[in-house]
């Protein structure tokens, strides 16, 4: 053992090299180390990748001056007890479970909220001052005649979590399901609560598409007031009880409002569905959908010359370019594949 103290630069050195011994002596029962400084007693049998880490080792303790022992395992007790020593520190697990509810509409447990039991509810907690009753009403509501739910009713919560986002409601994205039920209930911190029940929803995760994909360059058509100009295009959806395989989307450019319709056909139920649409929002002058031969026909060229309207075709194979109505189609197909996932069942053959 060497002692002394450290004086000029060397009290500038860093702690490693402070720390650093003259001489030691390496006990270990690694007979490899015995090549580590031979490698021409290397046998050419032992595989490249393991001569290499003896040569990064070599580089490892090049640079200190030791003695090197070699024991055999059975002799080699106190790093045998060291390595099995206890300690004193609590073992933490880095991998933990967490329950999910899978599919909560179908477990027999599951009750549907109702309005006794946020009755109930609400009688054993203290409402907010913003909170009233309406005359002939028994449950609590703010401003907006939304209905308050207790800040310490998690499980009611989950519940009204689960109408919002599961079943009919189509699992559809944070936003739109904070919106659904914000519009009506309300209670303290509903937007993070929401926000961290749908993010974790296996059915979501397993049909949502990859990552965005980037368009090409080009021009679009769009409109500036709503009904100016609409976007179609089928759906193919397979085969069903009821022998309808499309849906026929049409979308307004302006307001985004979609419409869907099943069919067993393409080209008359085009012809129909235009004339709903006409019906119930007026008369549209613009249409743009692709080539397909149930849009590129004699029926919707008499139905456009009727109408006085003009109709864009879109390039063929071209998808993006109608992308308006796109968007909607994969969100059906992504909403459809969320309810067979969460209804455990599978798409017909």
């Amino acid at each position: 053992m060497l002692s002394d103290t450290f004086s000029g630069s060397a009290k500038r050195w860093v702690i490693v090299e402070k720390e650093a011994q003259d001489e030691f002596d390496l006990f270990t029962d690694h007979r490899n180390l015995r090549y580590i400084f031979d490698p021409h007693s290397v046998s050419n049998s032992v595989p490249k990748y393991i001569a290499d880490k003896l040569h990064r080792w070599s580089l490892l303790l090049m640079g200190y001056n030791y003695d090197n022992h070699d024991i055999s395992g059975e002799d080699n007790v106190w790093a045998d007890l060291l390595s099995r020593w206890g300690s004193s520190f609590k073992t933490v697990c880095a991998i933990r479970q967490v329950s999910l509810p899978l599919s909560p509409q179908l477990d027999e447990s599951f009750v549907w909220p109702t309005f006794k039991e946020i009755e109930v509810a609400q009688s054993g907690a203290s409402p907010p001052s913003t909170m009233s009753k309406l005359t002939g009403d028994s449950l609590w509501r703010d401003d907006e005649q939304r209905i308050w739910i207790p800040d310490d009713a998690a499980e009611l919560q989950m519940r009204v979590s689960v109408v919002g986002h599961f079943g009919i409601a189509g699992h559809r994205g944070v936003a739109t399901t904070v919106e659904k039920i914000c519009g009506q209930s309300v209670w303290k911190g509903m937007n993070k609560d929401i926000e961290l029940f749908v993010n974790p929803c296996l059915h979501c995760a397993s049909s949502v598409g990859g990552p965005p994909q980037p368009r090409l360059l080009g021009e679009a058509m769009h409109a500036e007031r709503p009904n100016e100009l609409i976007h179609w295009d089928y759906l193919f959806m397979g085969d069903s009880e009821t022998k309808d395989c499309y849906v026929l989307v049409i979308k307004d450019d302006a307001s985004s409002l979609s419409g869907c319709s099943h069919a067993k056909s393409r080209t008359p139920t085009l012809y129909f569905g235009l004339m709903d649409w006409f019906t119930s929002f007026g008369v549209c002058r613009t249409w743009v959908s692709d080539q397909g031969t149930h849009f590129k026909n004699k029926t919707i060229e008499s139905l456009q010359h009727a109408m006085g309207a003009h109709h864009h075709f879109t390039t063929a194979r071209c998808p993006w370019a109608n992308d308006s109505v796109e968007v909607v189609m994969r969100e059906t197909l992504r909403r459809c594949r969320a309810l067979l996932s969460e209804w455990r069942l599978q798409p017909r053959a």
